[in-house]
């Protein structure tokens, strides 16, 4: 009786040591290849546009006009990113004057800079409507699910849309006064361990900053006083499944004689 006490005893002592171990190891998922863009009026259509232009590499390639490597280079795709008609009209000192732009970018589909907004702010009202309708217009039905941060389960989405290959786009309080006011393409993280919540981080691609096609890590952590580049909202742009490639039945050659 004694030895099977022991024994289940050490059992025990044996498996918290083993679940202990096995939490405290650090993981990291990072996506590769999602182009990077250095700002371009806006942060909100910029980091979406490198969502999209991830997107258009796996096989939607109606989201850009530009086709593989050159989707690389902001510029051949800058104007679907924002419009000329749309800087025309909302760039300051713009001119009041000309009509409302068609919506031809993630820009005007956004409503990107459109009074009362500053030039190259957009409200998060607009994000969700804004990917759908621009991915619509480009025959395709991207889906969103948004959350505020709340850690766990903002944590467990985030994980989970980066494992299945989906970047996201963070809203973020940049400057640590608790205001939302920047956008961020997210592609990865880490969990480096311990029993703490500062042990969480994203990596994305910051088009604010000098370097913007370098991978940025931040903390994940909800926005608070004096902390930098806190999470406030996020995005998981979920891409409708592709059509099924024709299968190759084979050509037919038809032999014409007189």
């Amino acid at each position: 009786m004694k030895k099977n006490l022991r024994f289940f005893l050490l059992l025990s002592v044996f498996l918290t040591v083993c679940f202990q171990t096995k939490a405290a190891i650090p993981t990291m998922n990072v996506i590769t290849n999602v182009p990077a863009y250095f700002w371009y009026e806006g942060c909100t259509p910029t980091a979406i546009a490198m969502v999209f232009s991830y997107w258009s590499l796996k096989g939607y390639t109606n989201l850009f006009n530009a086709q593989g490597s050159a989707l690389y280079i902001r510029a051949n795709v800058q104007d679907q990113i924002c419009s000329p008609a749309h800087i025309a009209k909302y760039k300051p000192p713009g001119d009041v004057n000309l009509p409302v732009p068609p919506n031809t970018s993630i820009a005007c589909w956004l409503k990107t800079s459109v009074n009362p907004l500053g030039y190259g702010d957009t409200s998060s009202t607009n994000i969700i409507p804004g990917i759908t309708n621009y991915s619509a217009s480009k025959g395709y039905s991207f889906k969103v699910s948004s959350t505020n941060f709340n850690l766990i389960p903002a944590w467990k989405m985030f994980t989970n849309s980066i494992a299945l290959g989906q970047p996201m786009v963070f809203v973020i309080d940049k400057n640590g006064d608790k205001l939302p006011d920047h956008a961020v393409t997210v592609i990865g993280y880490e969990d480096r361990g311990g029993s703490t919540n500062t042990n969480k981080w994203y990596a994305c691609y910051n088009a604010d900053t000098v370097g913007a096609n370098t991978v940025n890590w931040y903390q994940f952590t909800g926005t608070a006083t004096n902390k930098l580049y806190t999470v406030a909202e996020l995005y998981q742009i979920i891409p409708p499944l592709l059509p099924p490639m024709p299968k190759n039945k084979g050509t037919l050659i038809l032999f014409c004689s007189n």
